[in-house]
């Protein structure tokens, strides 16, 4: 099974020291650019950026675009319907 993630579940993985649970699970993870990038910042924990540092091989580090026949989401204004709830 194929994977794309972003930061926050292979940041705090990486922290527990747990991301052998990954490659068990999923065949292959992908990340976009901007998520590798986002885990190298330099405000991220250092254990997070030296893993990035040198990726395992099972992490696939690519371009990643809308999925064919998919729109990609637009973010609303806060009020623009929808988020709110009426008492």
């Amino acid at each position: 099974m194929l994977v794309i993630a972003d930061a926050s579940p292979l940041h705090y993985l990486v922290l527990i020291a747990s991301t052998d649970i990954l490659p068990a699970l999923f065949d292959r993870i992908v990340i976009p650019r901007a998520v590798a990038a986002e885990l190298q910042h330099p405000q991220t924990p250092a254990v997070v950026r030296a893993w990035m540092a040198t990726p395992p091989a099972w992490l696939d580090i690519q371009d990643v675009g809308p999925a064919p026949g998919c729109q990609p989401i637009t973010p609303r204004p806060r009020g623009a319907g929808g988020d709110h709830v009426s008492p």
